[in-house]
């Protein structure tokens, strides 16, 4: 403030800074990352709580390729490339939704203009048509929206909880077991079913895609939703929930 002069046009003083013809834009780094600036701790900062898992700031030339990687990855873009370094930490994270860890370190200028949105929600900014994922049941990896069904809540945190990075193969997503899968048959008026051979398993597996057709929410979204915590592992209350 002092170098654009602002502090001193609030006492009157107009020899300083921009009313002497000074480019603003010179004295705002936009394009300076946060750990270049002189006298600042902040790699010293990360390295005392990263521990061994502290690895230099990405290069802008490894934010497409070693940022896309498994491990642990710090970014430090300048502020005039933080939305493209959150575009291609949003991919990196779709690609290892469990095996990847991101630290974003930058400067807090244009953040409220364009890359706040970015930070708080990252997903949000990578459409659902790249969406890519493991089966849930089988591990399949590479799940796309052509090749899977995806939890409408993919690549949304809500209510304090994580996204649920929940999808399936559409033939592994079935009934619980302790489902009674009862399903209706559509019968004539005299009552004879109408259904033919291939309407046999209608209903007991999804479809891949059919989440384009029709969004739906995983048994742990629904969990959250209604009891406002995670699923819990093997506990019949839960087990009996999710087959409701």
């Amino acid at each position: 403030m002092i170098k654009l002069g602002f502090d001193g046009l609030s006492r009157g003083d107009f020899d300083s800074g921009i009313m002497l013809g000074v480019d603003i834009r010179t004295l705002v780094p936009l394009g300076t990352p946060a750990v270049d600036f002189e006298e600042n701790q902040i790699l010293e900062w990360l390295k005392s709580w990263m521990g061994i898992d502290f690895s230099p700031p990405l290069s802008v030339k490894n934010w497409y390729c070693k940022g896309h990687e498994a491990g642990v990855h710090v970014w430090a873009p300048p502020p005039a490339g933080a939305l493209i370094a959150l575009e291609e930490l949003a991919q990196s994270k779709l690609k290892h939704p469990f095996e990847v860890t991101h630290v974003f370190v930058c400067p807090r200028l244009l953040y409220y203009e364009e890359w706040s949105r970015r930070l708080g929600n990252l997903n949000v900014s990578t459409s659902w048509w790249n969406w890519r994922s493991e089966c849930k049941k089988c591990l399949k990896p590479d799940l796309t929206w052509e090749k899977g069904i995806f939890c409408a809540n993919f690549g949304a945190t809500r209510g304090g909880f994580s996204d649920c990075k929940s999808a399936w193969c559409g033939e592994c997503f079935v009934p619980h077991p302790l489902d009674p899968k009862i399903v209706a048959e559509p019968i004539d008026f005299d009552g004879r079913p109408l259904t033919v051979p291939d309407d046999k398993n209608r209903f007991m597996s999804a479809r891949n895609g059919d989440h384009t057709l029709t969004p739906f929410q995983c048994p742990l979204c629904q969990c959250r939703n209604i009891k406002r915590r995670n699923l819990i592992p093997n506990l019949t209350q839960d087990e009996l929930f999710v087959c409701q």
